[in-house]
């Protein structure tokens, strides 16, 4: 979760702040306690000390709970500082993407708190408050709706496991059901039967997997649980075809190496597959909400 925004003129001139109304208390305790003013100063102060000594700007700080993120935006004729304080957690990428986007609808209105002495008296502070609603609702549609997977923890991965494993049982249902209505094994028809597994046990698990558990780390570890499962249970049921298989070769016990070795590379494919398309299609949309209370 975005917790806390500052936008400051270069000079460290802070012209808005936003701190979230469910922001950890030690953050705000320790931060957001803090003259604003101050704050923006000291940050602005940073940045422009790496730039003038290495000939870069820092773009951000990695604490034990927090990231803190910075950016120079145009807006207007002014080069506006923005910082951003983060769940550690959180991809700086789809902060920047968030923070850009809102600025960008609400550019008129920061425009406005440029020049504050040109606002009738009261003015300001009606647009502080407008400007505070609206990222807040704006917020709030980057968090996943389903509380139990929003967060990236422990409760997640066991989620996701379980949601793998119960869809693998699912599509094996219905892999046994097409094997046994078209006869795939009985009519030799190999190939075939192999694309309806993998299909079936292996992509479809990995995909809700990835989304369930919905980034990158917990998809992986969530996929080599779920992966044992699947391949012990496809063994048992499809022993007849693995031991047709090693007659055929003749190489009699060695399948048993050969399995284990079809499970590893298995098991690391489905950890690439979900891994994947949680980065692609949910962390990297989303937010961390809030830590519960």
């Amino acid at each position: 979760m975005i917790y806390m925004v500052y936008i400051s003129k270069s000079t460290g001139e802070l012209i808005w702040s936003f701190k979230h109304p469910k922001a950890p208390k030690d953050v705000l305790g320790s931060i957001a306690g803090k003259e604003d003013s101050l704050i923006s100063g000291f940050i602005s102060a940073i940045t422009n000390f790496g730039y003038e000594t290495i000939g870069d700007r820092i773009q951000s700080m990695d604490f034990m709970k927090i990231k803190m993120l910075y950016r120079y935006v145009m807006i207007g004729e002014e080069n506006l500082l923005i910082v951003a304080i983060t769940d550690r957690e959180d991809i700086p990428a789809t902060v920047w993407r968030i923070i850009n986007s809102f600025i960008s609808q609400n550019q008129e209105i920061i425009k406005k708190m440029i020049e504050p002495l040109l606002l009738q008296p009261g003015k300001l502070d009606e647009i502080y408050n407008t400007l505070e609603n609206n990222f807040l609702n704006y917020l709030n549609r980057y968090v996943r709706k389903i509380p139990q997977i929003a967060y990236r923890n422990n409760q997640t991965i066991i989620i996701g496991t379980l949601s793998g494993i119960i869809s693998f049982f699912l599509m094996l249902l219905v892999t046994l059901w097409i094997n046994d209505v078209y006869g795939l094994y009985s009519s030799g028809r190999f190939e075939t039967l192999l694309y309806v597994i993998f299909f079936n046990n292996f992509l479809i698990p990995s995909l809700v997997i990835g989304w369930v558990t919905g980034f990158a780390r917990g998809a992986l570890i969530a996929s080599a649980f779920t992966s044992v499962v699947v391949i012990v249970s496809l063994s048992i049921n499809f022993s007849d075809v693995i031991f047709s298989f090693a007659g055929a070769w003749n190489i009699g016990m060695a399948v048993v190496f050969g399995v284990l070795v079809v499970a590893f590379i298995i098991g690391a494919a489905m950890g690439i597959i979900s891994s994947t398309f949680a980065r692609m299609f949910v962390e990297s949309k989303t937010l961390i909400p809030p830590p519960l209370e």
